[in-house]
């Protein structure tokens, strides 16, 4: 009986006390929303029911329901670390493997300076292998509540696999942390989730994903064509353009070593780059109107005709960025490979160089900046001294002269870096390439050595110039931990191809003047390719995983590739010395018929299949 329950429990302000709480209103007083005080007259009805005579039943009490505790953001990534750690438990080194990673790891290796603040925690464990070219400090990929940016410095500690499972959340993280400093023209913020990046830039996530994945090449590879397929139907069918597409080209062609088997196709999505650039109007600042002229720029106008016409980017730092990330790799494609003309250095560009440095959002900034006034350096050997176009009476001056002005902007730019700047490995390799162009003429006849000046030895000087170069360039990748390889960008690979390709070179130039005998005995071509090969073995034998099974990767492909090199090389040396014993007299470039120990750059250095290496121990003709 309802009356019954109420006497049992009356309605008094007792019931209004420190007990569980439950439901304070009856059923009447609850529906009408009004308030319920306890009757003094009648102990069993309220106020309102004993004055309105209905009957007073208190409500039944729903089921409490625990409310749990919000979680914070620094909660839920360490979830996930909890759970990557979790996994990668059964994947530990052996401490007789982490002593041989230990030992790979190079104490000298310095990098770009490092951020003002550290956000490093000591004891974390990471699931993403620690290592880089361009950094000072361990890092963890757990962020502290006030997290910073993300760009975090670490050096040479022992590195753990990649994990096996690759999610998104897994890439992004990789990518920050250890791949985005040697490419630092596409900067993801700390604060940035999966989430966030997926809705508002998905291409670039997806670009990310497709290049973090280096430990699984089949599923890279599947994930590299559909991009691709992404990519034209995009910009070449429904005509996209956005920041979104520039980036995430940027960043797949960052790190092409690992999807094609041609270096040609770099070329093609080159194009669409500076397409993107152009139509996004990245590559000139906000155009100010004239008021000095009443009409407009016949172009301007025929952009309003045509839709084409765009009053450029809106200048945000990751917008700059972009644009210079596309000037860099067409100067290096350009200086590699001459097959494409550059974007120029205009005073845009040196623009957004100053506001980077100004702005130190990122301590990679001025890495970055650094890297492109080099590339400048690059441009300006591409025009002063053409090595394909060179024509008779073109330059006025001797080349010398010019070699020698670039030589002096080299030096100039060199001192003005800070301390811990020129200590990184990998913008003294772009340093030491730059200045292999410079002296690369000296490997033609044309123009005449007259031109070269009034010195004797002009020629000789340089070519010597030219091996310490190649030679300081292959030592700096040495020195890079045998880790960071899989993290390093195209672009290196693509300088240390070139650097032995001219060393190999120089041990069989043509000319009377070279002395191969003092050239073989300083180089030790085949000590240096060991080296290469034994750093390479080192880097796979810690960075992939058993299980994933045998399967062919890029440090497999260049290690068979680099014995071929070393096999190559020692059966031209044979073959010299069998010629010479049957000349019976010393060395000389007149030993051997023209050509015959040159190799082909043709393909480039690295790739995965076998026709990215054709040609590459024969035929090189400069």
């Amino acid at each position: 009986m309802v009356m019954d329950a109420l006497k049992s429990k009356p309605l008094s302000s007792s019931s209004h006390g420190s007990g569980p709480r439950g439901p304070r209103a009856c059923r009447i007083c609850a529906v009408a929303k009004a308030r319920c005080v306890p009757s003094a007259v009648d102990g069993t009805k309220c106020e309102r029911c004993h004055r309105l005579k209905k009957e007073c039943v208190m409500q039944t009490p729903s089921a409490t329901r625990r409310r749990k505790a919000p979680r914070t953001r620094v909660a839920q990534l360490e979830q996930k670390l909890d759970n990557i750690v979790t996994l990668l438990t059964s994947n530990r080194t052996t401490p007789a493997d982490e002593e041989q990673v230990q030992d790979r790891a190079d104490p000298s290796y310095t990098g770009i300076p490092a951020a003002a603040s550290s956000n490093t925690q000591s004891g974390s464990t990471s699931s993403i292998p620690d290592a880089t070219a361009a950094c000072l400090q361990p890092a963890s990929l757990s962020r502290s509540p006030d997290p910073g940016p993300p760009h975090q410095f670490y050096g040479s500690a022992p590195l753990p696999p990649p994990p096996v499972e690759l999610n998104e959340e897994t890439c992004l993280n990789l990518f920050r942390m250890r791949m985005a400093e040697h490419f630092p023209f596409v900067m993801i913020d700390s604060k940035v989730s999966v989430h966030e990046l997926r809705r508002d830039k998905p291409f670039l996530l997806k670009a990310i994903v497709v290049t973090a994945s280096f430990s699984q090449m089949e599923r890279q590879m599947n994930l590299g064509k559909e991009f691709v397929q992404e990519l034209s139907q995009r910009m070449l069918v429904e005509g996209e353009k956005s920041l979104d597409l520039l980036q995430g080209l940027l960043v797949y062609m960052g790190w092409f070593q690992y999807l094609f088997s041609s270096i040609r196709q770099i070329t093609n999505l080159l194009q669409l780059a500076v397409a993107l650039v152009v139509d996004l109007g990245l590559n000139k600042g906000q155009s100010k109107p004239n008021v000095q002229c009443r009409f407009q720029k016949v172009s301007d106008a025929m952009g309003d005709v045509s839709g084409l016409g765009s009053s450029g980017g809106s200048g945000t730092l990751e917008e700059r960025r972009a644009f210079l990330g596309c000037f860099y790799l067409t100067a290096v494609v350009s200086s590699v490979f001459r097959r494409m003309d550059p974007l120029r250095y205009t005073p845009y560009v040196e623009e957004c160089c100053q506001i980077l440095l100004s702005s130190k959002r990122y301590p990679t900034d001025t890495y970055l900046v650094e890297l492109v006034r080099l590339q400048k350096i690059a441009n300006t050997i591409k025009r002063s001294i053409p090595i394909d176009d060179i024509e008779p009476g073109k330059m006025r001056a001797p080349v010398g002269m010019h070699m020698k002005a670039i030589e002096k902007d080299l030096h100039v730019l060199r001192e003005s870096w800070n301390k811990l700047v020129k200590g990184n490995c990998i913008l003294n390799i772009h340093y030491h390439d730059t200045e292999m162009s410079l002296y690369e003429i000296v490997f033609y006849d044309i123009p005449p050595q007259t031109s070269y000046g009034s010195y004797s030895f002009e020629r000789l000087n340089t070519l010597y110039a030219c091996l310490e170069s190649s030679l300081a360039l292959i030592e700096q990748f040495l020195s890079i931990p045998p880790a960071i390889y899989v993290y390093v960008p195209i672009v290196i690979w693509l300088h240390i191809a070139r650097a032995i390709i001219f060393t190999r070179r120089l041990c069989f130039l043509e000319n009377s003047e070279w002395d191969l005998n003092y050239v073989r005995s300083r180089v030790n071509l085949p000590t240096i390719l060991d080296r290469m090969i034994q750093k390479s073995e080192l880097a796979r034998s810690s960075m992939l995983q058993p299980e994933l099974g045998e399967h062919r990767d890029l440090l497999l492909v260049s290690i068979s590739k680099l014995r071929m090199v070393k096999e190559g090389y020692l059966r031209a040396i044979a073959s010299e010395q069998e010629t010479v014993g049957s000349l019976g007299h010393n060395i000389s470039s007149s030993s051997v018929p023209a050509g015959y120990y040159d190799f082909d750059m043709s393909e480039g250095f690295l790739g995965i299949y076998d026709s990215f290496w054709q040609g590459f121990p024969e035929g090189w003709n400069i």
